[in-house]
């Protein structure tokens, strides 16, 4: 092999980049710079590894994507935060920490910076991460961040302990209950004492919230006929049903099949994946089997039902139902909302309150079926178009606001419902409301980058101005007359529309930003991109999100920089100044409306 001499051209940069490259060199929280160690190195003793890391906490792999791991923590021993978390800087990004497998336990040193970004903490080239095993168990103990064993670890603790009577009773009774037998014909098969890892027993449902500490309790086998039941509990016998139990044999077929049907569509699994693991009996207090829909009313009377558990791999649902299987609403769909449903309704909700996600959390969803649209109704005798849209409505709280979305499958349309969200007053945002189908303008004409459609005010008049690919703006009113023409630098029109990607304008497409109720003599003003139409009144640009100002903002310079083009101002572009034939002529018809504009500037912003 043969290399050549001439130096690569990746590699010619001035000399001032010299010192970016050696500092991003030093940097030792980098994965990608800690591939060989030092010749004499050791890693850092656990103390200092510990005393080093933000957080550092105990979980197992959930979920390996490229370099990222989602881990389900088992135990924070320094910080605190989620009980789920994505960890960024391994495998290709590492050259130590190959992790490729689910299912194994590390302890994982941490860092996230203010919008919740975890990102590993290195020991230089040995990793920011150890299995989790016996010897690390014991150096963790000896720091005092984890309770010895009360008991040898060479005896197995079903040998030196017994099932309290008091927790055998509990389990019994419990087991009576849901098979209608008594309570004397339960029989205890097997008992082992555990340690789990939370205070539900290592098992999450949708309706809790687990402690993360250590929790010392059983695992319970019980017979009641020809059923087992097994239980987890905790030594005061507190129980949760575990994943193997058997369903009740007196739940009907009919809801049985209605709710595993309904399941293996939400987790898009074969029927036969899904299995009930309990179910019971319940009188619940109204129609909506007391639920809170925030878009229903429900029906004051007592319904007979059951509450049905079931469970596929690590998911588990919690279904309503009545009696006859007919109605039949899942508890709580947070657990099981799709991650771009999520996003989405999380990114909507910041948008709207002003608020950062993570001061947002989701509180409750629900799988529904929408029409045309996706059951929002703000007009009066309003027409959809009555297609099934399945989807979910998600309830977002956060600081005073409560808002509720209307999404489809996957999160790509999710809508805001401002009949029944609760937005607080004090948001330092304007709130946004959809903008019906029949108001939306017509599509941005062939070669169009950008379109502002403004009118109202004390004239009534509406204006269209475009930017054109060329870099030709035009400008019209509606009342007729000449079409106006200026123009700006094919390189400012390519910026221009940079700052809209950049901005993620689309993000706004179909949604408006209407004035307080009671204003008057307001200009509206309607934006068009490739991306999507949005809609404000010009009366406080200010209180538009950020990024949407921005966009406001870089659309009033390309204005002002075409108007001192035309006026031939010093500093303009060279060869960019145009003499137009509209923009040239001394006629009256031509000139008026842009020298309006002149004087009334300031007023119309951002208008042009």
């Amino acid at each position: 092999m043969t290399h050549s001499t001439s130096k690569p051209k990746s590699l010619q940069f001035p000399l001032w980049g010299f010192p970016i490259a050696i500092a991003l060199c030093l940097t030792t929280t980098n994965p990608a710079s800690a591939c060989k160690p030092a010749p004499d190195s050791r890693p850092a003793a656990i103390e200092q590894r510990i005393s080093s890391a933000p957080y550092v906490f105990e979980g197992t792999i959930a979920r390996v994507d490229g370099e990222t791991l989602t881990i389900r923590v088992n135990r924070y021993l320094k910080g605190k935060g989620p009980q789920t978390v994505r960890l960024s800087g391994f495998n290709q990004t590492s050259c130590q920490d190959i992790i490729s497998e689910t299912g194994g336990r590390y302890l994982f040193f941490g860092d996230r910076d203010g919008r919740n970004n975890w990102t590993a903490v290195y020991d230089g080239a040995f990793g920011s991460s150890r299995p989790w095993n016996a010897e690390l168990e014991t150096e963790l103990q000896r720091l005092g961040l984890l309770e010895k064993p009360t008991s040898p670890p060479t005896n197995p603790p079903s040998q030196t302990r017994r099932l309290p009577p008091d927790v055998a009773n509990t389990i019994k009774q419990d087991a009576a209950r849901r098979t209608g037998l008594p309570a004397a014909s339960i029989q205890i098969v097997s008992a082992e004492f555990r340690t789990w890892p939370n205070a539900c027993m290592g098992i999450e449902t949708p309706d809790r919230v687990c402690a993360q500490v250590i929790t010392e309790g059983w695992i319970v086998t019980a017979r009641a006929g020809n059923q087992k039941l097994t239980y987890r509990t905790d030594t005061r016998g507190n129980i949760i049903q575990a994943e193997d139990s058997k369903p009740a044999e007196n739940l009907p077929q009919a809801i049985s099949d209605a709710v595993k049907s309904q399941a293996s569509q939400l987790l898009n699994l074969p029927v036969d994946k899904i299995q009930i693991t309990s179910s019971e009996r319940q009188t619940w207090p109204n129609g909506c089997l007391g639920l809170n829909f925030p878009d229903r009313s429900c029906t004051e009377a007592l319904v007979e039902g059951w509450r049905v558990t079931v469970r596929a791999g690590e998911k588990q649902l919690i279904y309503r139902t009545d009696s006859s299987g007919e109605t039949l609403y899942l508890e709580n769909g947070v657990s099981v909302l799709p991650a771009s449903v999520r996003d989405a309704v999380l990114t909507a909700a910041a948008r709207q309150t002003g608020l950062p996600r993570n001061q947002l959390r989701l509180t409750s969803a629900f799988p529904r079926v929408w029409d045309g649209c996706f059951g929002i109704y703000t007009e009066p005798n309003q027409v959809c178009t009555k297609i099934a849209i399945s989807g979910w409505q998600v309830t977002v709280e956060g600081n005073n606001n409560r808002l509720v979305y209307h999404t489809n499958q996957n999160g790509s349309d999710t809508r805001l419902n401002p009949t029944i969200s609760q937005i607080s007053s004090n948001s330092s945002t304007l709130n946004s409301v959809p903008i019906p189908e029949n108001e939306l303008p017509q599509p941005l004409p062939a070669n169009a980058v950008f379109r502002a459609i403004s009118g109202g005010g004390i004239t009534g008049d509406v204006r269209e101005v475009i930017l054109w690919k060329d870099g030709k703006i035009t400008s019209q009113s509606t009342r007729g007359g000449t079409t106006q023409t200026r123009r700006v630098s094919p390189q400012q029109v390519r910026e221009f529309e940079q700052i809209l990607q950049q901005q993620r304008f689309g993000q706004y497409n179909k949604l408006a930003f209407p004035p307080p109720s009671g204003s008057a003599d307001i200009i509206s003003v309607t934006l068009s991109a490739r991306q999507g139409t949005t809609r404000y009144a010009d009366y406080d640009v200010e209180k538009l999100p950020s990024s949407l100002r921005t966009v406001v903002s870089a659309w009033q310079k390309l204005l002002d920089s075409s108007r001192e083009q035309a006026l031939g101002k010093p500093g303009s572009s060279p060869g960019s100044v145009v003499a137009d034939r509209e923009l040239a002529s001394t006629d009256s018809n031509n000139s008026y409306p842009w020298l309006v504009e002149r004087v009334l500037f300031q007023w119309l912003k951002p208008l042009f």
